[in-house]
């Protein structure tokens, strides 16, 4: 459609099929961007990676320009006579189809994956020199005399005390100052202080996008785990070992169900 509408070939249809396409994906579009089930439509592929609401304005500016061409779509120029038009179409689906077999088959002509020919992946998964390591830190929730308290390894209490429950948290990862639990009785709620620049004032964390869902849990195993951003921002997931960052699974070799992306 995009080739009909740039040569003016086959204007009505052409400008129709556009509309209705836009008319479709645009709505589409618009439940990722609210439900969330996915972090990116993938439209680009690793070359340029679109949040769903990117992705949902990127599709407004289309389906305006989709609007515009079936409702002018007799002052689309024709750039080709009508004996040439039949060579382009079957040049471009030969092209298409060609093109989309030869990268299936081998490898990308435009490779823009974190591991394509000639990256060292042993190298990208090192730690950067200087870079902090990430801290976790354990939480023991602890019960005496019907009063439960929250203890770390460093105030742990003596044996009288009835081990009730833990909880495993990413302290340090760049991304924020510290954190507290409070408690109003019904039910434990967590603070955080975020982490900013101390000269621009930018946020450390661009967004935080919750993945798995009461009404839809995700989970992943090791070979499907995603890269947020590739690379650049982080999953969190809930596994049998604690919860922890993305990378981490995968060097225990572990799935779970994916909580959020941070980035």
């Amino acid at each position: 459609m995009g080739v009909f509408l740039f040569f003016g070939v086959r204007r009505k249809i052409a400008s129709t099929l556009a509309l209705l396409l836009m008319g479709v994906m645009t709505p589409l579009t618009l439940y990722l961007a609210l439900a969330n089930p996915v972090s990116d439509c993938g439209c680009f592929g690793d070359a340029w990676v679109l949040t769903n609401w990117e992705t949902f304005g990127k599709n407004i500016v289309l389906l305006f320009a989709a609007m515009m061409a079936f409702r002018h779509r007799r002052m689309l120029v024709r750039f080709i006579s009508v004996k040439m038009e039949w060579l382009v179409s079957l040049y471009t689906l030969f092209f298409v189809f060609t093109l989309s077999f030869y990268c299936l088959d081998r490898l990308p002509v435009l490779d823009f994956r974190p591991y394509k020919i000639g990256k060292n992946i042993l190298e990208g998964m090192t730690m950067p020199e200087g870079a902090k390591p990430s801290v976790y830190e354990s939480i023991f929730i602890l019960e005496k005399n019907g009063e439960k308290k929250e203890f770390t390894l460093d105030n742990y209490p003596d044996s009288t005390w009835t081990f009730v429950d833990t909880r495993t948290i990413l302290k340090e990862k760049g991304y924020i100052l510290n954190y507290k639990f409070e408690e109003d009785g019904v039910r434990s709620n967590i603070k955080i202080a975020l982490k900013y620049h101390p000269e621009t004032k930018v946020p450390a964390i661009k967004s935080l996008v919750r993945v798995s869902k009461p009404g839809l849990r995700r989970y992943t195993n090791v070979e499907e785990m995603p890269r947020v951003l590739n690379g650049l921002g982080i999953a969190i997931l809930s596994t049998s070992m604690g919860l922890m960052t993305d990378k981490e699974a995968r060097q225990r070799n572990i799935g779970g169900e994916v909580l959020c992306y941070v980035y």
